[in-house]
């Protein structure tokens, strides 16, 4: 946990960034072409980047994995929007720099034979990571740039709005639609879990650049670009849970967001258990019109995924909507105005 003491001056400098850009999703990229998603198993995006990425991107994928310390190159190259910038920032990166970077990553974690043409210090070798990176941004990141965008621009919105109000009340506001494990009580901003490993520091009035990402993960990260800049920034998950995902999938032209991600079934079964709790399986069966094996499969997953529980009432079996089910189905509704159009 990272508590960061703001001044006055940091207040007034409090600014919401669109996005990482593609060479910073791109790092995170690699930390989901080894894991599973964070929200389960339904992440479209996600099973295709596994599914699509190279043997070069696989390869690594091993430095950049966040069980363990990751090759940090973010600090160096930042928020680029432009690859082509980014790529070259890195390949400009002081080689005593990036030979310190290396040895951290090499003295903690045990890396894996075939990756040591990419951990060398010569130039070769950093080209070759280069190219890794710039593959995952143009295969993985970039197809699915304008999607992104568009929802990182929806859920920047009311934050963004708030920075006008500057003050105890319009930061709480600000912060309060980011992530909840970033948190204000005047003057200490904290950032990420309490555990046992808290670090504090003041700001020097440069103020503070929260960063959301569709790929990090759940967590957090704070630091210091070393451009010298002295501002700080705070790196947060855009994608929390499914009903996030649900808005970050939603199609203008179909009338079920929902459906789309967790399946049409999975979501007519979702529906008719909000429209109709405490329904047994056969007749949830009936109303969908699946047979009573299948529709107990589809429950299964939807219970899995935590948007459905099971009750027992007498000799029946029922199911109710999760408060994350709720929210799934609620962000899968099209706006008025996309149905209007």
């Amino acid at each position: 946990m990272i508590r960061l003491r703001l001044t006055a001056r940091d207040l007034t400098r409090i600014r919401v960034q669109p996005g990482l850009g593609p060479f910073g999703e791109a790092l995170f990229s690699f930390d989901v072409v080894r894991r599973r998603s964070h929200v389960g198993e339904f992440h479209p995006w996600a099973e295709r980047m596994r599914a699509n990425a190279s043997d070069l991107v696989r390869s690594a994928a091993v430095l950049f994995t966040m069980h363990g310390p990751p090759l940090d190159l973010f600090s160096h190259v930042g928020p680029t929007p432009e690859l082509d910038s980014a790529i070259d920032q890195l390949l400009s990166i002081p080689d005593s720099v990036y030979r310190d970077e290396l040895r951290f990553v090499l003295a903690a974690r045990r890396l894996p034979p075939w990756i040591a043409s990419m951990t060398g210090t010569d130039l070769h070798s950093r080209r070759l990571l280069a190219r890794a990176i710039s593959e995952a941004a143009t295969t993985l990141v970039l197809p699915n740039q304008e999607r992104v965008q568009s929802f990182l621009t929806a859920e920047r919105a009311e934050p963004a709005a708030a920075i006008g109000r500057i003050g105890p009340d319009g930061v709480d506001r600000m912060l309060a639609n980011l992530h909840p494990l970033i948190r204000w009580t005047p003057p200490w901003l904290t950032v990420g879990i309490d555990d046992g490993g808290r670090r504090t520091y003041v700001a020097q009035g440069e103020g503070v650049t929260f960063i959301p990402s569709v790929l990090m993960g759940h967590g957090t990260i704070v630091f210091r670009p070393l451009d010298g800049s002295g501002r700080w920034l705070v790196l947060y998950s855009a994608v929390q849970d499914l009903s996030d995902l649900v808005r970050l999938y939603r199609d203008p032209d179909s009338p079920d967001a929902a459906a789309r991600l967790i399946g049409q079934s999975r979501s007519d079964l979702l529906m008719t258990i909000a429209d109709c709790p405490g329904l047994p399986v056969t007749k949830l069966a009936a109303l969908v019109g699946l047979s009573m094996a299948v529709a107990s499969e589809h429950l299964a997953v939807l219970r899995n995924a935590g948007l459905i529980e099971g009750r027992r009432e007498g000799k029946s079996h029922t199911h109710a909507l999760t408060a994350l089910g709720a929210a799934v189905l609620l962000a899968g509704v099209r706006p008025v105005d996309s149905v209007a159009d």
